[in-house]
């Protein structure tokens, strides 16, 4: 609907969506962390050191943590630096999703926040010399990227919505990254969307889809039905069957 240039990625929005809101927490930092590299220069940089310090340390614990411990300090370093960029981003996500929830879902305005996670390094070192005798017991560092995490909050106390609600607002969290891409770097995206009129309605749907082109290139929506509203743009609608195109009649 209305290229403007070649997107930078793609960004993908099905109907698991609302997992993003209720699902497993290991899936939004994930999500956070691939936002990240789209927004940190170095973060590509930092998640390979990250790892392969804590792999470096786990290896010492696994051996009895005898000798000189020389990675807890390059360790704290780098994931306190993890931690800075995931707050910061979530910072720039939560005003974003904010202003979605209460535009366009007519919502009261939800937020999105990084909680448990230490941002500097000292702190992180003395945590880390404070479990040293539970490291070495369990053969792993405890501290890990992992031990912090995302809520949702509604004046501030933690946010639980329907199956319709969390999907509306995976989708918001996927547009508000994506602002905060576009604004940090310039780059744009390719949204795609599988049923989106699915648990949202035919409002809300068409309200989302004028979202998703304002902040992507090209927005590519797949089980319309003939009574989905436009979304103000200049588009095409196909019928697909057995592989093949087919223009559809316009809207009645």
């Amino acid at each position: 609907m209305g290229v403007a240039r070649r997107p930078a990625f793609v960004r993908f929005l099905g109907g698991g969506t609302y997992s993003l809101v209720d699902g497993d927490p290991a899936l939004r930092r994930r999500f956070l962390d691939w936002t990240v590299f789209h927004v940190e220069p170095r973060a590509g940089h930092l998640f390979s050191t990250l790892r392969r310090t804590l792999a470096q340390r786990n290896a010492w614990l696994r051996a009895g943590g005898r000798g000189r411990n020389v990675w807890d300090e390059p360790y704290a370093e780098h994931l306190a630096l993890l931690w800075q960029s995931r707050e910061s981003l979530a910072n720039t996500i939560d005003g974003h999703l904010k202003d979605f929830t209460e535009r366009i879902v007519e919502l009261d305005p939800i937020g999105f926040r990084w909680r448990g996670a230490m941002t500097d390094p000292v702190a992180v070192l003395n945590r880390l010399a404070d479990a040293l005798k539970e490291d070495v017991a369990r053969g792993f560092t405890y501290l890990s990227p992992s031990r912090a995490g995302s809520v949702f909050e509604l004046g501030g106390d933690p946010w639980v919505g329907s199956r319709g609600e969390s999907k509306a607002v995976g989708m918001g969290l996927q547009v508000a990254a994506q602002r905060a891409v576009e604004e940090a770097t310039g780059e744009r995206t390719l949204m795609l969307l599988d049923d989106p009129q699915a648990e949202l309605g035919r409002r809300l749907c068409g309200r989302v889809l004028r979202e998703c082109l304002c902040w992507s290139d090209q927005v590519i929506a797949t089980h319309l039905d003939s009574g989905s509203p436009d979304p103000s743009e200049p588009g095409t609608m196909f019928h697909v069957k057995q592989g093949a195109l087919s223009p559809a009649s316009p809207h009645p």
